[in-house]
């Protein structure tokens, strides 16, 4: 797991996650990934924009201190891949 705040390392986060996620749909093309980053830089939100590996991505640090509606649908997703 990689992880940290500085945005000059938030490209090299993405990279070490999008390795990790290439390998798992090598193995199973079904898979579900989510990416969790304490900083997206919008150079890297328009590479996750376009990334096929990722189906869904969360800020961590707009889950824990913004509106309730980021935390809730983070949980929903959570739950809906738990209970497929």
């Amino acid at each position: 797991m990689k992880r940290g705040t500085d945005p000059a390392g938030a490209l090299e986060r993405y990279g070490a996650a999008e390795i990790s996620f290439e390998e798992a749909f090598r193995i199973n093309p079904e898979v579900q990934t989510i990416l969790i980053a304490s900083c997206i830089t919008p150079e890297e939100n328009n590479q996750i924009e376009n990334d096929p590996t990722i189906s869904t991505y969360f800020n961590l640090t707009q889950i824990l201190s913004e509106t309730l509606k980021i935390y809730v649908q983070f949980v929903e997703r959570i739950f809906l891949l738990l209970h497929k």
